[in-house]
C-alpha cells in the first residue's frame, strides 16, 4: 500500500515540477519575445508581464497543494520507515520557497502591476521580481530534486 502511494506521491510531485519548469523554460521567453512570433510589437512588455503574472497565479493552486501533500508525505515516510535527511532538506526547500512564491510573491507582483506600468518600472518592482525567480528556481529545483531522490529508493525496493 506505501509503494502505491509512494509512486503517486512521485508522479503528481514530477508532473507539477514539469509544469512549473516548462512555464519558466518554455512559456515565459515565448511570452517576453512574442513580438518575435507574432510579427510585430502587438504587446507592450508590461502587457506581457501581465499575462505571465497569470501563468504563475495559476501554476500556484496546484503548487501549494503539491508543498502541503509533500510535508504530509515525508513527516509518515518518516514515521513509517526512516528518517531521510536529504529527502526531508528538499522538502523543507520546496516547501518554504513555494508557499513563499505563491502567497508573497505572487500577490505582491499582482498588487505592482495593479498600480500600472511605471511602477514596474521601477528598481523595487525589478528587485521583487529578481527575488521571485530566485525563489521559484528554488522551489523547482528542490522539487525535481525530492522526486529524484524517491525514484531512487523505489527503485531500490
Amino acid at each position: 500500500m506505501f509503494k502505491t502511494v509512494s509512486v503517486a506521491y512521485v508522479t503528481l510531485l514530477t508532473i507539477i515540477m514539469g509544469f512549473a519548469l516548462f512555464s519558466g523554460a518554455v512559456v515565459a521567453p515565448v511570452i517576453f519575445n512574442s513580438d518575435a512570433f507574432l510579427g510585430g510589437a502587438l504587446l507592450s512588455r508590461f502587457q506581457e508581464g501581465l499575462l505571465m503574472t497569470e501563468v504563475f497565479r495559476r501554476l500556484c493552486y496546484p503548487l501549494v497543494i503539491m508543498c502541503l501533500l509533500s510535508v504530509m508525505f515525508e513527516f509518515a515516510y518518516t514515521f513509517k520507515r526512516k528518517l531521510d535527511l536529504i529527502a526531508l532538506i528538499c522538502m523543507v526547500l520546496m516547501v518554504c520557497t513555494g508557499l513563499l512564491f505563491a502567497f508573497y510573491f505572487v500577490p505582491h507582483i499582482i498588487h505592482m502591476q495593479n498600480q500600472g506600468p511605471l511602477v514596474t518600472q521601477t528598481a523595487q518592482f525589478a528587485s521583487i521580481h529578481k527575488l521571485s525567480e530566485v525563489c521559484f528556481k528554488i522551489t523547482v529545483l528542490s522539487g525535481i530534486c525530492l522526486a529524484m531522490r524517491h525514484v531512487f529508493k523505489l527503485s531500490r525496493g
